[in-house]
């Protein structure tokens, strides 16, 4: 019996879902790789109001860059003078910044969603379920019977419609019943007609239940919703690594993130990527895009663990952080310790996907092997990742800055915890200005940096907030609530700080502070160039500031 013949009696017995037994009878896609060349231009910008984030000096009026990489910082006379032939760009007295980090995105399913490839269900602007119904049955006529139809929506769907809820199954189904629905509302909750359900292995409760981890544990977090019956009622939480893999073709994959990649990361001033990929295709997507000269910003990967692979596998995949070269490596894992915290009947739980004892093994064995870790977790688990990477460390001479993602509520005792395990956090960033006092998830800005933690700032990206970016992200930080911010009395940082969250601390914790982060001689030639000084400007105006041109490696990737 040969592999295929294998596959399908497995199939046939059931030890196989369809849509995974397909992924694997089906070759992986074999793309002829021309061999990639980082961007190394020569460009110098005068006369710019220049915020180097490097101490040593500050502040400058100009920035050369030669082959790809900044060779000095001084006066414009200074650099006009070493210049030569080099192209010279005249910032007109605007800010000029190091490219912004985005240190955590899911870059490429962001991307599938502002291409158009999934159906926009946004609350706002759409007031009720039945406009999301309407939209999902217009792509529903478009679409051949059989295939999927993915709706993204916003999170927290039942507090945005009029009805207060989220979609049922049977709303759904009415919609389509050869169609597999599912209407997301971020990647911790959604819901489904009965085929997605089916085609998931999630309509039945033993078949479920039997769904293990990629590393073969049993499930722990994920939840459905059922009747009294048992059947399913329609929302499901924490089962994102079922996903349909097959929902786009890798053609489609690719040119979403060929179209998207510039005006929702790019044209923000982003020129660095920590990327957490959902779907298997997601890296050679990048691969492919890079080897055509069509990767205008560098990208870092973080498998997550254990939703898209189990830790053995990364461990015997050997690659270390930093495989690959200067647009796109691998920087290490995101594991998942507890997710959004509700389960699929909105009830507000822990969900945790490890036990402390199998979380302290992975995170020592994850440690041990140099492997970086971001740290996915709701609150409430915070005490368990603590542990596990003190007793890592307590095992282990390496130093790694292993991050807490999207936590900022620390209270004084857990930031001296946190700083003494050389730690870092990260929180998500506002989106736009406020029209009144904000419920800020991550309100302690200010007590994080006074101790010492160098906060980073990420926007998240998947789609679920269509409009983010670093300078809303920065203006969020600054400015009070009562002047569209997120900061609570007292929490507000400046507005220096807050690039340094973007941009030096953000490579910092990610373990690229040596080429990153700062307008630094030695360190890669991106640059930011805003549309204004930002020196003196305040308050809501903030969110008023745009980007003139990025530039990566000395070459200008948008703007003028």
């Amino acid at each position: 019996m040969n592999r295929r013949e294998l596959i399908l009696a497995m199939m046939a017995a059931g030890f196989i879902r369809p849509e995974r037994a397909s992924a694997q009878i089906v070759p992986a896609q074999l793309v002829p790789l021309a061999t990639p060349k980082p961007i190394h231009e020569s460009i110098a910008v005068i006369n710019g109001n220049v915020w180097t984030m490097d101490d040593k000096v500050p502040r400058a009026q100009a920035v050369l860059i030669q082959n790809g990489r900044i060779t000095q910082v001084g006066t414009s006379a200074d650099i006009r003078r070493a210049a030569g032939n080099v192209r010279v760009i005249d910032a007109g007295g605007r800010s000029v910044l190091p490219g912004f980090n985005d240190s955590h995105t899911h870059m490429e399913f962001s991307a599938y969603y502002f291409s158009g490839l999934q159906v926009d269900v946004h609350t706002p602007p759409l007031k009720s379920l039945q406009e999301m119904f309407a939209r999902v049955r217009e792509r529903v006529a478009k679409t051949k019977p059989d295939n999927w139809v993915l709706a993204r929506g916003s999170f927290n769907i039942h507090q945005h419609v009029t009805e207060q809820r989220w979609p049922t199954r049977q709303e759904l189904d009415a919609i389509s019943t050869v169609h597999p629905i599912i209407i997301l509302g971020g990647m911790h909750g959604w819901s489904m007609n009965s085929l997605a359900f089916s085609r998931l292995g999630l309509f039945d409760p033993l078949q479920a239940d039997s769904l293990r981890w990629r590393d073969g544990r049993r499930r722990m977090g994920s939840d459905v919703a059922r009747d009294a019956d048992g059947k399913p009622t329609g929302m499901v939480t924490e089962t994102f690594d079922l996903l349909p893999e097959n929902a786009h073709s890798f053609e489609e994959k690719c040119e979403a993130i060929r179209t998207q990649i510039v005006p929702q990361f790019v044209a923000k001033g982003i020129t660095s990527t920590s990327t957490i990929p959902l779907f298997d295709d997601d890296v050679r997507v990048c691969q492919r895009l890079y080897s055509e000269g069509a990767l205008p910003m560098r990208v870092k990967t973080y498998p997550v663990v254990p939703f898209k692979m189990g830790l053995e596998e990364v461990l015997h995949g050997g690659m270390l952080p930093g495989f690959g070269d200067e647009m796109l490596t691998y920087g290490g894992i995101k594991l998942f310790v507890a997710g959004a915290g509700y389960n699929a009947t909105l009830q507000r739980v822990t969900d945790y996907h490890w036990n402390q004892d199998d979380l302290n093994d992975a995170v020592l064995r994850a440690h041990d092997a140099g492997l970086h870790m971001l740290l996915h977790q709701a609150g409430a688990s915070l005490p368990r990742c603590l542990e596990a990477v003190e007793r890592a460390q307590m095992h282990s001479r390496r130093q790694l800055r292993h991050r807490l993602e999207h936590y900022g509520s620390l209270t004084d005792e857990e930031m001296v915890r946190v700083k003494q395990l050389g730690m870092r956090v990260s929180i998500t960033a506002p989106t736009e200005a406020s029209d009144g006092p904000s419920a800020a998830k991550f309100p302690r800005y200010r007590a994080m940096i006074d101790a010492g933690l160098k906060p980073v700032s990420i926007s998240d990206s998947t789609g679920t907030v269509p409009t983010f970016s670093p300078l809303a992200g920065i203006a969020g930080l600054v400015a009070k609530q009562s002047d569209g911010g997120s900061a609570p009395e007292g929490q507000a940082v400046t507005v220096e700080e807050a690039v340094r969250m973007w941009t030096l601390w953000a490579a910092e914790s990610v373990h690229e502070d040596d080429v990153k982060g700062s307008l630094t001689p030695g360190k890669f030639g991106d640059v930011v160039i805003l549309d204004q000084n930002i020196e003196h400007v305040s308050g809501r105006d903030l969110f008023k500031v745009g980007v003139r041109s990025t530039i990566l490696g000395g070459r200008t990737v948008y703007g003028a």
